[in-house]
């Protein structure tokens, strides 16, 4: 689990830390993902936010890599 988690975030947060997001955006961003919470990407200015787009892709690649943490 812990080498299939690493791969999620090789893929999906690592490239958003690199383009500057602060540790609150990749937590929102990981939300979305897990659909843990309705609380969005958006955080506020001035800080940066994670794109929408973002979640989808990571949120499919979770499923498939990671199918424990998402009951049916």
């Amino acid at each position: 689990m812990e080498r299939r988690i690493g791969a999620f975030f090789v893929r999906h947060i690592a490239p958003l830390q690199a383009r500057g997001l602060s540790n609150p955006a990749l937590d929102k961003c990981l939300a979305a993902v897990g659909g843990w919470a309705d609380i969005g990407v958006t955080l506020r200015w001035p800080a940066s936010s994670a794109p929408l787009d973002a979640v989808e892709p990571a949120r499919a690649d979770a499923r498939r890599l990671l199918p424990e943490l998402f009951p049916a």
